[in-house]
């Protein structure tokens, strides 16, 4: 349990940051779980936000860009 606490862990450390990193990014940006988990339109996060947009103006770039 020394060598484990000593050398392996303090190395492992700068790994599980990054996956933490990686893994709450990926959630943040997701999808599908925003849409089954809201039932309104405001309480979504800022991809669906724009996704719901573009598709409410389509083909209106400049106004997508400014959202």
């Amino acid at each position: 349990m020394g060598v484990y606490a000593k050398i392996i862990f303090p190395l492992a450390i700068q790994g599980l940051t990054v996956l933490i990193v990686i893994t709450f990014v990926t959630q943040w940006n997701s999808f599908l779980w925003v849409l089954i988990a809201t039932n309104s339109v405001e309480m979504r996060n800022i991809q669906a936000g724009l996704s719901y947009f573009q598709e409410l103006y389509p083909m209106r770039y400049s106004d997508i860009m400014a959202a």
